[in-house]
Parts: structure tokens; C-alpha cells; sequence
């Protein structure tokens, strides 16, 4: 147990020094990406980027219409406060251009996609979120036939403990995506799949399919197939009762071969006796 506390307080500082730096890194990236604006703007910056038609990709799109500064943002984006500054002095330019307040009026826009540095930088950090989640939950796992077998003989305090466990590896991993962040739902996919991989692999005993199965949890996460938070749910619920069918059939299987290698063992001592 003392070998398994070690790594994962090494895995878990590992994670917020990951959380930092990636963070700083895309900050200073970030700043570089043009805002694409639509129509007549009376100001020009190094920022700023003209287009034809309405952008399908950009980190912001920015439509002057009267005093109203229209910012036409991709939904459920995480970076409004980093550009914000920006923004700011976009229409303090704007007004004393135009000699008139303008003021801002956002928009979250379903069919503007992200820049694709943004793109990246979510798909990374949700296989690393996943990634730890899945190797911390995995050495703390209670979901393997042995447990289940200690539950079934009524070690309730024994299997609490080990839940507690389990529990407590699982939320100190959400602490600081809740510091760092204020869209977790861009992790919840990630925290499922990563759970629902926990239940598969305690199945099986060998360690090549587990890391398999690893790996083809990874790659649906990072790709994000699967959109629909029901769907997320559907899919923990279907794994959990897979590991718990799977993991019973397992209990009866070992207890019946047990019980044929016992009767073996009498019959043979049986037979033992009858020659002496």
C-alpha cells in the first residue's frame, strides 16, 4: 500500500505541474491567434483579420453594428477571460474612433468551431486528466473478483475502506481542474471513460489486455465520439454491470472447479485407504 500512496502522490503533483505550465504555454500561444472580424471596422490592428464571409473557425469574430460591438465566440469556450483584455481595447479604439461609446454584446455560436491550438490543447489535456485518472483508479481499484467475493462474506468495513480509497483518488484529481477551469464539463466524458476502462480491466488478469483496453478507451476519449451526457452515463452503467456480471460468473466458476478439485482430493484418499 505504502508503494501505491507513493506513486500516486507522485502522479498526482506531476498532474498539477502539468496543469500549470501547459496552461502558461497556451496562454502565450494563444495570444498570437488573430480575431477575425465581418463587415466594415474602422480600426486596424496586428490582431485583427479581415474576412469575406463569416468565419467557421476562429477564437472570436467581431461584427460592428451601430455602437453595438457584436463577438461572436465558438460555444463553451474556456479562454473569455484571456481575451477580454483584448476586447476592451478594441473598443476603447472603436470609440474614440467613432466618437461614440460602443459597447460589447457576446455570443456563443454552436457552428463556429475553435482555433485548432485550442482544439489541441483540450484534446491533451483531457488524455492526461484521463490517463491519470484511469492508472490512479486502477492500483485503488475494488471492482475485481476478489472484492466482490469479501463483499458477498459480508466484509462491509473492509470494502468501505477500499472505497474510501478509491474515492478519495478519484476527487483529488478534480480538485484542481475545478482550480484551473470553469467548464468542467469538457472533463466529464473523460472522467466516464476513464471509469468505465477501471471496470473493464478489472476483469481480466492480464496485464497486455488491460493496457488495451486502455488505449481503445484513450483513443474514443480523444476524439470525443460520443457527445450526449446520457449516453456517458449509459455507457459507466453498462461496464459496471459487465464487470460485476463477469467478475460473479468468475466467483462461481473458481468455486465450482474448487469444489471438484476437493472432491478429487477425497476420492483419491478414499481410494488410498482401500489399498492400504
Amino acid at each position: 500500500m505504502k508503494t501505491k500512496i507513493s506513486i500516486f502522490i507522485s502522479l498526482f503533483l506531476s498532474f498539477i505541474i502539468f496543469l500549470s505550465l501547459s496552461q502558461m504555454m497556451f496562454n502565450y500561444i494563444f495570444q498570437n491567434e488573430p480575431y477575425f472580424y465581418y463587415g466594415s471596422f474602422p480600426i486596424e490592428n496586428k490582431n485583427l483579420m479581415f474576412s469575406k464571409t463569416f468565419p467557421q473557425q476562429a477564437k472570436a469574430v467581431l461584427v460592428l453594428e451601430d455602437d453595438i460591438l457584436k463577438v461572436y465566440l465558438p460555444k463553451d469556450n474556456e479562454y473569455f477571460d484571456l481575451i477580454l483584455k483584448d476586447i476592451k481595447s478594441f473598443l476603447y479604439d472603436i470609440s474614440i474612433k467613432l466618437n461614440k461609446i460602443v459597447k460589447p454584446y457576446f455570443i456563443e455560436k454552436k457552428n463556429l468551431k475553435f482555433p485548432d491550438i485550442y482544439d489541441y490543447y483540450i484534446k491533451i489535456l483531457r488524455s492526461v486528466f484521463y490517463s491519470v485518472i484511469f492508472f490512479s483508479g486502477w492500483m485503488f481499484s475494488l471492482f475485481d473478483k476478489n472484492n466482490l467475493k469479501l463483499f458477498f462474506l459480508h466484509y462491509y468495513k473492509e470494502i468501505s475502506i477500499r472505497f474510501l480509497i478509491f474515492l478519495s483518488a478519484i476527487i483529488l484529481y478534480l480538485i484542481p481542474i475545478f482550480f484551473f477551469f470553469s467548464n468542467y464539463n469538457i472533463f466529464l466524458s473523460s472522467l466516464i471513460y476513464a471509469l468505465s476502462a477501471i471496470f473493464i480491466v478489472s476483469i481480466f488478469e492480464n496485464i497486455y489486455l488491460n493496457l488495451f483496453m486502455y488505449i481503445v478507451f484513450g483513443i474514443i476519449n480523444f476524439d470525443n465520439i460520443i457527445i450526449s451526457n446520457k449516453i456517458y452515463l449509459i455507457i459507466l452503467f453498462l461496464t459496471l454491470l459487465i464487470n460485476f456480471i463477469f467478475n460473479y460468473i468468475s466467483i462461481f466458476i473458481t468455486r465450482e472447479a474448487a469444489e471438484i478439485e476437493r472432491n478429487k482430493r477425497k476420492d483419491f484418499r478414499g481410494i488410498e485407504r482401500k489399498i492400504k
